[in-house]
């Protein structure tokens, strides 16, 4: 048996030293409704925030539904925040989707503040 476990010892090892690791992060997918008026606030406020796959439907009575995926690291406390950017007036939901790799510039981020 020592032998198969010093073989299993020197394949992970090998393994490790061989392989290209990244980092990925945790990204969410919001859903806002919010009223007309305010939605440009939203959108540039998910942009600043790095959202992809943003999607807006204004087709609701004077009301609109945003959708977007957002890394979870840029959405925290994001529920007092999105008050004050619009006065109370919204709802939102968040539920997870899916992991992505980080980029280069967050990554750096990261590394800096050790």
């Amino acid at each position: 048996m020592p032998f198969v476990s010093s073989a299993a010892y020197q394949c992970a090892q090998r393994a490790l030293k061989n392989a290209e690791c990244v980092i990925l992060q945790p990204v969410m997918k919001l859903e806002i409704t919010t009223s007309s008026e305010y939605s440009s606030k939203v959108t540039q406020d998910l942009t600043r925030r790095n959202a992809t796959e943003l999607f807006v439907d204004s087709s609701i009575n004077d009301m609109t539904c945003i959708t977007a995926c957002v890394p979870l690291a840029n959405i925290t406390s994001y529920s007092s925040e999105i008050r004050k950017l619009t006065s109370g007036n919204t709802t939102f939901t968040i539920q997870f989707d899916s992991y992505k790799h980080i980029t280069q510039k967050e990554y750096n981020n990261l590394i800096s503040n050790k």
